[in-house]
Protein backbone atom coordinates (compact mmCIF):
# COMPACT_ATOMS: atom_id res chain seq x y z
CA UNK A 1 0.00 0.00 0.00
CA UNK A 2 1.55 3.38 -0.99
CA UNK A 3 2.01 6.22 1.45
CA UNK A 4 -0.55 8.43 -0.33
CA UNK A 5 -3.06 5.59 -0.41
CA UNK A 6 -2.52 4.92 3.27
CA UNK A 7 -3.30 8.56 3.99
CA UNK A 8 -6.64 8.16 2.19
CA UNK A 9 -7.36 5.04 4.22
CA UNK A 10 -6.60 6.81 7.49
CA UNK A 11 -8.92 9.71 6.61
CA UNK A 12 -11.66 7.24 5.68
CA UNK A 13 -11.23 5.26 8.88
CA UNK A 14 -11.37 8.44 10.96
CA UNK A 15 -14.52 9.62 9.15
CA UNK A 16 -16.56 6.50 9.73
CA UNK A 17 -15.21 5.84 13.19
CA UNK A 18 -14.21 2.27 12.39
CA UNK A 19 -11.23 2.31 14.69
CA UNK A 20 -10.25 4.45 17.66
CA UNK A 21 -6.59 5.20 17.99
CA UNK A 22 -5.47 4.07 21.41
CA UNK A 23 -1.88 4.15 20.29
CA UNK A 24 0.77 6.67 21.25
CA UNK A 25 1.08 9.77 19.16
CA UNK A 26 3.09 9.53 15.95
CA UNK A 27 6.81 9.89 16.71
CA UNK A 28 8.42 13.24 16.10
CA UNK A 29 11.13 13.60 13.49
CA UNK A 30 14.38 12.07 14.71
CA UNK A 31 16.85 14.84 15.55
CA UNK A 32 20.41 14.27 14.49
CA UNK A 33 22.41 12.44 17.13
CA UNK A 34 19.43 12.08 19.45
CA UNK A 35 17.46 8.90 18.83
CA UNK A 36 14.44 8.42 21.12
CA UNK A 37 14.59 5.48 23.47
CA UNK A 38 12.62 2.37 22.56
CA UNK A 39 9.56 1.36 24.50
CA UNK A 40 10.05 -1.52 26.91
CA UNK A 41 9.95 -4.82 24.98
CA UNK A 42 6.95 -7.07 25.46
CA UNK A 43 7.34 -10.48 27.12
CA UNK A 44 7.26 -13.35 24.67
CA UNK A 45 4.58 -15.33 26.43
CA UNK A 46 2.33 -14.96 29.40
CA UNK A 47 4.14 -16.16 32.48
CA UNK A 48 6.99 -17.74 30.56
CA UNK A 49 9.21 -15.02 29.15
CA UNK A 50 12.88 -15.90 28.67
CA UNK A 51 15.08 -13.84 30.96
CA UNK A 52 17.40 -13.05 28.05
CA UNK A 53 15.00 -10.42 26.70
CA UNK A 54 16.29 -6.85 27.11
CA UNK A 55 14.88 -4.65 29.83
CA UNK A 56 14.60 -0.90 30.06
CA UNK A 57 18.04 -0.76 31.72
CA UNK A 58 19.78 -3.18 29.36
CA UNK A 59 21.06 -2.44 25.83
CA UNK A 60 18.47 -3.34 23.22
CA UNK A 61 19.32 -6.41 21.16
CA UNK A 62 18.85 -5.87 17.46
CA UNK A 63 17.67 -9.36 16.76
CA UNK A 64 21.03 -11.05 17.06
CA UNK A 65 22.93 -7.75 17.04
CA UNK A 66 24.06 -5.39 19.80
CA UNK A 67 25.55 -1.96 19.23
CA UNK A 68 28.41 -2.91 21.57
CA UNK A 69 29.06 -6.45 20.36
CA UNK A 70 28.20 -6.63 16.67
CA UNK A 71 31.32 -5.17 15.13
CA UNK A 72 32.51 -8.13 13.08
CA UNK A 73 32.25 -7.33 9.35
CA UNK A 74 30.27 -9.43 6.95
CA UNK A 75 32.62 -11.90 5.32
CA UNK A 76 33.10 -11.12 1.60
CA UNK A 77 32.32 -13.81 -0.92
CA UNK A 78 35.63 -15.05 -2.27
CA UNK A 79 35.98 -15.77 -5.96
CA UNK A 80 37.31 -19.21 -5.16
CA UNK A 81 34.60 -19.99 -2.60
CA UNK A 82 33.73 -23.69 -2.30
CA UNK A 83 30.88 -25.21 -4.23
CA UNK A 84 27.56 -25.03 -2.40
CA UNK A 85 26.67 -28.46 -1.05
CA UNK A 86 23.24 -30.06 -0.91
CA UNK A 87 23.24 -29.55 2.87
CA UNK A 88 24.03 -25.84 2.45
CA UNK A 89 21.23 -25.45 -0.07
CA UNK A 90 18.79 -27.24 2.22
CA UNK A 91 19.62 -24.97 5.16
CA UNK A 92 19.19 -21.88 2.98
CA UNK A 93 15.76 -23.11 1.88
CA UNK A 94 14.72 -24.07 5.42
CA UNK A 95 15.62 -20.60 6.71
CA UNK A 96 13.14 -18.85 4.42
CA UNK A 97 9.98 -18.03 6.35
CA UNK A 98 8.63 -16.05 9.29
CA UNK A 99 9.88 -16.85 12.81
CA UNK A 100 8.99 -15.75 16.35
CA UNK A 101 11.51 -15.48 19.20
CA UNK A 102 10.88 -17.95 22.05
CA UNK A 103 14.06 -17.65 24.12
CA UNK A 104 17.63 -18.92 24.28
CA UNK A 105 19.06 -22.47 24.20
CA UNK A 106 18.95 -22.88 28.00
CA UNK A 107 15.52 -21.30 28.43
CA UNK A 108 12.88 -21.81 25.75
CA UNK A 109 9.43 -20.34 26.32
CA UNK A 110 6.15 -20.54 24.48
CA UNK A 111 5.37 -18.63 21.32
CA UNK A 112 3.16 -15.64 22.17
CA UNK A 113 -0.42 -15.66 20.94
CA UNK A 114 0.00 -12.06 19.74
CA UNK A 115 2.74 -9.47 19.56
CA UNK A 116 6.21 -10.85 20.15
CA UNK A 117 9.35 -10.49 18.08
CA UNK A 118 8.95 -11.66 14.47
CA UNK A 119 11.76 -12.11 11.94
CA UNK A 120 11.46 -12.64 8.18
CA UNK A 121 14.04 -14.36 5.97
CA UNK A 122 13.30 -14.27 2.23
CA UNK A 123 16.47 -15.54 0.54
CA UNK A 124 18.86 -12.62 0.98
CA UNK A 125 16.81 -10.01 2.86
CA UNK A 126 15.63 -10.02 6.49
CA UNK A 127 13.57 -7.80 8.74
CA UNK A 128 12.41 -7.92 12.34
CA UNK A 129 9.49 -6.38 14.21
CA UNK A 130 8.40 -6.36 17.82
CA UNK A 131 4.90 -5.12 18.59
CA UNK A 132 2.78 -4.58 21.69
CA UNK A 133 0.44 -7.61 22.06
CA UNK A 134 -2.37 -5.45 23.46
CA UNK A 135 -2.39 -2.55 21.01
CA UNK A 136 -0.47 -3.89 17.99
CA UNK A 137 1.72 -0.78 17.94
CA UNK A 138 5.24 -1.43 16.63
CA UNK A 139 7.92 -1.00 19.31
CA UNK A 140 10.85 -1.48 16.97
CA UNK A 141 11.54 -2.58 13.39
CA UNK A 142 14.76 -2.97 11.42
CA UNK A 143 16.29 -5.10 8.69
CA UNK A 144 18.75 -5.43 5.85
CA UNK A 145 20.65 -8.01 3.81
CA UNK A 146 22.03 -11.42 4.75
CA UNK A 147 24.19 -14.20 3.34
CA UNK A 148 24.69 -17.81 4.36
CA UNK A 149 28.06 -19.61 4.11
CA UNK A 150 27.47 -23.20 5.22
CA UNK A 151 25.98 -22.85 8.69
CA UNK A 152 27.50 -19.38 9.21
CA UNK A 153 24.97 -16.57 8.86
CA UNK A 154 26.00 -12.95 8.17
CA UNK A 155 23.57 -10.01 8.41
CA UNK A 156 23.73 -6.23 8.24
CA UNK A 157 21.34 -3.60 9.61
CA UNK A 158 20.54 -1.30 6.70
CA UNK A 159 17.44 0.51 8.02
CA UNK A 160 15.46 0.87 11.26
CA UNK A 161 12.70 2.85 12.87
CA UNK A 162 13.46 5.68 15.29
CA UNK A 163 13.79 3.32 18.27
CA UNK A 164 16.82 1.49 16.87
CA UNK A 165 18.16 3.78 14.14
CA UNK A 166 21.56 4.03 15.87
CA UNK A 167 22.24 0.41 14.89
CA UNK A 168 22.12 1.05 11.14
CA UNK A 169 25.49 -0.03 9.72
CA UNK A 170 26.05 -2.77 12.29
CA UNK A 171 27.01 -6.22 11.05
CA UNK A 172 26.98 -9.59 12.79
CA UNK A 173 27.98 -13.23 12.28
CA UNK A 174 26.24 -16.29 13.75
CA UNK A 175 26.22 -20.06 13.62
CA UNK A 176 22.73 -21.36 12.93
CA UNK A 177 20.98 -24.71 12.85
CA UNK A 178 17.40 -25.69 12.10
CA UNK A 179 15.73 -28.75 13.59
CA UNK A 180 12.13 -29.23 12.42
CA UNK A 181 10.43 -25.91 13.25
CA UNK A 182 13.16 -24.58 15.58
CA UNK A 183 15.96 -22.18 14.59
CA UNK A 184 18.93 -21.76 16.95
CA UNK A 185 21.32 -18.85 16.40
CA UNK A 186 24.62 -18.53 18.32
CA UNK A 187 26.64 -15.34 18.00
CA UNK A 188 30.23 -15.42 16.74
CA UNK A 189 32.26 -12.87 18.73
CA UNK A 190 29.03 -11.50 20.18
CA UNK A 191 26.89 -12.69 23.14
CA UNK A 192 23.57 -13.30 21.41
CA UNK A 193 22.12 -16.79 21.69
CA UNK A 194 18.53 -17.09 20.46
CA UNK A 195 15.90 -19.71 19.70
CA UNK A 196 13.11 -19.03 17.20
CA UNK A 197 10.01 -21.01 16.25
CA UNK A 198 8.63 -21.00 12.72
CA UNK A 199 5.29 -19.21 12.54
CA UNK A 200 2.52 -21.45 11.24
CA UNK A 201 0.35 -20.01 8.46
CA UNK A 202 -3.18 -19.13 9.44
CA UNK A 203 -4.48 -21.35 6.62
CA UNK A 204 -1.91 -23.68 5.03
CA UNK A 205 -4.41 -24.59 2.29
CA UNK A 206 -4.14 -21.05 0.92
CA UNK A 207 -0.45 -20.38 1.60
CA UNK A 208 0.80 -17.75 -0.91
CA UNK A 209 4.10 -19.56 -1.57
CA UNK A 210 4.44 -17.95 -5.01
CA UNK A 211 4.75 -14.54 -3.31
CA UNK A 212 7.70 -15.55 -1.12
CA UNK A 213 10.42 -12.93 -1.31
CA UNK A 214 11.18 -9.26 -0.82
CA UNK A 215 9.45 -6.91 -3.24
CA UNK A 216 10.04 -3.27 -4.13
CA UNK A 217 7.22 -0.90 -5.05
CA UNK A 218 7.38 -0.03 -8.76
CA UNK A 219 4.40 2.29 -9.19
CA UNK A 220 0.84 1.88 -10.46
CA UNK A 221 -0.31 0.01 -13.58
CA UNK A 222 0.34 2.05 -16.71
CA UNK A 223 3.25 3.97 -15.23
CA UNK A 224 6.81 3.71 -16.48
CA UNK A 225 8.96 3.24 -13.42
CA UNK A 226 12.56 2.16 -12.88
CA UNK A 227 13.57 0.83 -9.48
CA UNK A 228 16.24 2.98 -7.81
CA UNK A 229 19.38 1.14 -6.64
CA UNK A 230 18.32 1.85 -3.05
CA UNK A 231 14.68 0.73 -3.27
CA UNK A 232 12.99 2.14 -0.18
CA UNK A 233 9.37 0.92 -0.32
CA UNK A 234 9.44 -2.79 0.47
CA UNK A 235 7.07 -5.73 0.96
CA UNK A 236 8.19 -8.92 2.70
CA UNK A 237 6.18 -12.11 2.20
CA UNK A 238 7.07 -15.55 3.60
CA UNK A 239 5.30 -18.47 5.25
CA UNK A 240 1.84 -16.91 5.15
CA UNK A 241 2.95 -13.58 6.66
CA UNK A 242 3.70 -10.15 5.19
CA UNK A 243 4.87 -6.67 6.12
CA UNK A 244 5.27 -3.38 4.27
CA UNK A 245 7.64 -0.53 5.05
CA UNK A 246 8.65 2.87 3.70
CA UNK A 247 12.26 3.85 4.32
CA UNK A 248 13.64 7.38 4.11
CA UNK A 249 16.47 6.97 1.56
CA UNK A 250 18.49 9.80 3.11
CA UNK A 251 18.34 8.77 6.78
CA UNK A 252 17.49 5.02 6.54
CA UNK A 253 14.65 5.63 9.03
CA UNK A 254 11.55 3.44 8.58
CA UNK A 255 8.67 5.92 8.47
CA UNK A 256 5.74 3.57 7.73
CA UNK A 257 5.50 -0.05 8.79
CA UNK A 258 2.67 -2.56 9.19
CA UNK A 259 2.08 -6.27 8.62
CA UNK A 260 0.33 -9.48 9.61
CA UNK A 261 -0.91 -12.68 7.96
CA UNK A 262 -1.89 -13.32 4.33
CA UNK A 263 -3.65 -15.91 2.18
CA UNK A 264 -3.99 -16.47 -1.57
CA UNK A 265 -7.24 -17.95 -2.92
CA UNK A 266 -7.09 -18.28 -6.68
CA UNK A 267 -6.49 -14.78 -7.99
CA UNK A 268 -7.65 -13.18 -4.71
CA UNK A 269 -4.96 -12.09 -2.26
CA UNK A 270 -5.90 -11.00 1.28
CA UNK A 271 -3.67 -9.24 3.81
CA UNK A 272 -4.79 -9.06 7.45
CA UNK A 273 -3.09 -6.27 9.37
CA UNK A 274 -2.05 -7.29 12.90
CA UNK A 275 0.49 -4.59 13.81
CA UNK A 276 1.46 -1.10 12.65
CA UNK A 277 3.41 1.96 13.65
CA UNK A 278 1.36 4.97 14.85
CA UNK A 279 1.16 6.36 11.30
CA UNK A 280 -1.04 3.49 10.08
CA UNK A 281 -2.71 2.19 13.26
CA UNK A 282 -6.23 2.38 11.69
CA UNK A 283 -5.30 -0.56 9.46
CA UNK A 284 -5.00 -2.98 12.41
CA UNK A 285 -7.74 -5.62 12.23
CA UNK A 286 -8.55 -4.85 8.60
CA UNK A 287 -8.67 -7.51 5.86
CA UNK A 288 -7.43 -5.79 2.70
CA UNK A 289 -8.39 -7.69 -0.46
CA UNK A 290 -6.76 -7.56 -3.90
CA UNK A 291 -6.97 -9.29 -7.24
CA UNK A 292 -3.48 -10.39 -8.19
CA UNK A 293 -1.55 -10.94 -11.41
CA UNK A 294 2.01 -12.21 -11.49
CA UNK A 295 4.76 -12.75 -14.03
CA UNK A 296 8.38 -11.83 -14.89
CA UNK A 297 9.32 -11.34 -11.23
CA UNK A 298 6.56 -8.80 -10.72
CA UNK A 299 3.10 -8.78 -9.16
CA UNK A 300 0.21 -6.42 -9.74
CA UNK A 301 -2.23 -5.90 -6.89
CA UNK A 302 -5.57 -4.24 -7.67
CA UNK A 303 -7.70 -3.33 -4.68
CA UNK A 304 -11.17 -4.84 -4.27
CA UNK A 305 -13.38 -2.29 -2.51
CA UNK A 306 -10.27 -0.21 -1.81
CA UNK A 307 -8.37 2.27 -3.99
CA UNK A 308 -4.93 0.64 -4.08
CA UNK A 309 -3.35 -0.32 -7.40
CA UNK A 310 0.26 -1.41 -7.05
CA UNK A 311 3.08 -3.04 -9.02
CA UNK A 312 5.86 -4.75 -7.04
CA UNK A 313 9.18 -5.98 -8.47
CA UNK A 314 10.98 -8.87 -6.81
CA UNK A 315 14.36 -8.10 -5.25
CA UNK A 316 15.33 -11.73 -4.67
Amino acid sequence: MTTSSITKQIVLAAAVGVLALASPAAPAAVPEGNVPAASAPVALSEGDAPSALPTASAPLAIGNISADAATAPVAPVAKDSPTVTAADSELETQLIGAWVLVGRPDHIGKAPSSGGRIKFFTGDHWCMTQSDPKTGVVLFNHGGAYTLDGDTYHESVDYANASTIEHVGNKGNYTIKIEEDTLTSIGINNPWKEVWKRLKPTDSKYLPATLTGTWAYAGEPGQTYTLPPDAHRLKFCAGGYWCDMDIDPKTSVVTVHHGGSCVLKGDKYVETCQYANPTTMPLIGEDVKFSIQSGDDAITLTGLNNPWKEIWKKLN
